[in-house]
């Protein structure tokens, strides 16, 4: 095993770098950079070939109920309280479009987790997932699901799709606990009800 400590390096071949900017660099495609703060596990395959997978695996083997765990942690700092709104985590979903000559790295999906209210003792989160959608031209990240906890009454409201004309699928019955409200119509059966009152 041949340890290189600086860009000094000499002799044998290097499996381990700390270099001088405080990045780290292993033979095994995980990555650390000093400047940018990232960790970064690349493996590059021959584009012939799809044996090769990159994969993160976390396992926990012990006699317990206790689970494997990942944790986002975001802080300003020890003393500086966090702020409404203050994006938490984010997990992004990225590849490539089919633009030519060359492919585009596009998010096509996405999921935030935010503080909605970072009030001591009132503190509630909201947590999103998004997908890309185009309207022809454009592509942006829209939200698919956002749940928004409530920092005063102990609710969690969720919000679902994007736009007026998408369609949203239960598949089984939908148990409604309080009340149904419509923006504009409901269609049951291939009829369209303008005015409902169940009793």
């Amino acid at each position: 095993v041949h340890v290189a400590m600086d860009d000094d390096e000499s002799g044998g071949t290097t499996r381990f770098r700390v270099g001088n900017t405080g990045s780290i660099s292993t033979t095994s495609y995980l990555n650390y950079s000093g400047t940018t703060g990232e960790l970064a596990l690349n493996i590059t395959a021959d584009p012939n070939t799809s044996f090769l997978n990159t994969g993160l695996l976390l396992s926990n083997i012990v006699n317990s109920a206790n689970p494997a765990e990942i944790r986002l942690e975001k802080r300003r700092s020890i003393f500086n309280a966090g702020q409404n709104n203050d994006d938490i985590g984010r997990l992004q979903f990225i590849s490539q479009n089919d633009a030519s000559p060359f492919p585009e790295r596009i998010t096509f999906a996405e999921i935030v987790a935010t503080i909605g209210t970072a009030t001591d003792t009132d503190e509630a989160g909201n947590l999103s997932l998004k997908v890309a959608a185009s309207d022809g031209s454009t592509s942006n990240l829209r939200q698919a699901l956002t749940a928004r906890g409530d920092g005063g009454s102990d609710i969690v409201s969720v919000d679902l799709a994007y736009g007026a004309t998408s369609v949203s699928t239960v598949a089984g019955k939908l148990n409604v606990v309080g009340r149904l409200t419509a923006q504009s119509q409901f269609s049951i059966g291939g009829h369209v009800l303008d005015d409902v009152l169940i009793a």
